[in-house]
């Protein structure tokens, strides 16, 4: 019996051999490498340092994917809701960087075919969770493999409460062999911001911020007239070196105005409202950076006295809202001046002398009249009786 099993399991392992044996003697596959600036390989995701070579990676043995085009992405997003983004276009530079790993230079690298590009954003595009728009620009093509780095530039449109891209964006673009076809290079790309460790980008964000204004009244006193109509007038100053487009809109007597653009002189904007007391009108869609003056006509006339109450002393829209309060006081009555602790007051019946030694004289004198009168009363019944 145990000759038997192991002449069986002798067997078996000469045939588990026998498999091995075949299969290692079968031809394999090998992966067909890309050759890089250098001389190194590109396998089917990394580039020369590590870069990413394509975004999603090639199938081994094929080229990876030419990128013929930048597809910038532009995001325009609302700081505040209720708010209403001005007309709007964006414009960008793409310049030279350098070249590395290649035989072309700075000065011989191709450039891009258009000196500037732009998006264009109608009046209210943006919005609170971002409005999308894509630039697309050609690449250069290029006849040696190498690193290009180009820069890519947002201008300043100027625009009042728009939040512009100051920082330069870094566009890299891989020239690689294609093996497929040695006469033609591959191009991948990619974003970063210049000067930053960081991870690509997709786009650049940009944003329109705009708060609103509150003008309140308050009628006080027993002369006040809280029926009366007060008239304020508010002076708007654009931001140094922007331009307001924005369109400001307002209430004011049961109607509704808007302000455009084209009622700005000089860089200031003014307008005149009238509230009563518990009144109060709210402009709106102020860009961030606006300043505000706010005066009322009636100010210390017919014997009212004026206060001004700004919740922001620097007078500058930089929130969601601010509120300036306009208090009139006329014939108030005074406050009654507060007894001091542990003091005593007089009786209202009693002699307002204000001197507590006083009273005790009067007291005593009261009493001493009232006993001599006693007196006189009972000698004048005794001598009666006599």
């Amino acid at each position: 019996m145990k000759q038997r099993n192991t002449a069986t399991r002798k067997r078996i392992w000469s045939c588990l051999l026998l498999l091995l044996l075949f299969l290692v003697s079968m031809p394999g596959t090998a992966a067909a490498a890309e050759e890089v600036p250098g001389g190194e390989t590109c396998s089917d995701q990394e580039a020369p340092g590590g870069e990413i070579c394509s975004d999603q990676g090639a199938p081994v043995g094929e080229t990876c994917s030419d990128q013929a085009t930048l597809d910038l992405q532009k995001v325009y997003m609302l700081t505040n809701a209720e708010t209403v983004s001005p007309e709007e276009t964006i414009a960008f530079t793409i310049e030279k960087a350098g070249a590395d790993q290649s035989e072309l230079t700075y000065d011989t690298m191709p450039s891009f075919g258009e000196s500037s590009y732009s998006l264009h954003f109608e009046e209210g595009e943006a919005a609170p969770e971002g409005k999308l728009k894509t630039l697309q620009a050609a690449l250069p093509t290029f006849d040696y493999v190498g690193v290009y780095t180009y820069r890519i530039l947002e201008a300043n449109g100027h625009t009042a409460g728009v939040a512009y891209e100051t920082r330069p964006v870094l566009l890299t673009i891989l020239a690689v062999n294609c093996p497929r076809d040695p006469a033609h290079l591959d191009r991948i790309c990619f974003l970063t911001y210049e000067g930053e460790q960081g991870d690509k980008i997709e786009g650049i964000t940009n944003s329109y911020s705009a708060g609103s204004l509150e003008i309140r009244k308050e009628v006080s006193g027993n002369a006040g007239e809280t029926k009366k109509d007060f008239h304020v007038r508010v002076v708007f100053s654009a931001p140094t070196d922007r331009n307001v487009r924005s369109r400001i809109s307002y209430t004011d007597d049961g109607k509704t105005y808007v302000a455009g653009a084209d009622q700005w002189k000089n860089g200031k904007l003014t307008l005149q409202v009238t509230v009563k007391d518990k009144e109060s009108v709210i402009f709106r869609n102020i860009p961030y950076g606006v300043t505000y003056e706010v005066t009322e006509t009636e100010a210390g006339q017919d014997g009212y006295t004026t206060t001004y109450r700004y919740d922001d002393e620097k007078k500058q829209i930089d929130s969601a809202a601010d509120t300036v309060m306009i208090r009139n006081s006329r014939g108030a009555t005074p406050t009654p001046e507060k007894t001091p602790a542990g003091s005593r007051t007089s009786s209202s019946g009693g002699p307002k002398t204000g001197d507590e030694n006083d009273l005790l004289l009067w007291l005593f004198l009261a009493g001493s009249s009232l006993v001599c009168g006693s007196l006189l009363l009972q000698r004048r019944r005794k001598g009666e009786e006599y």
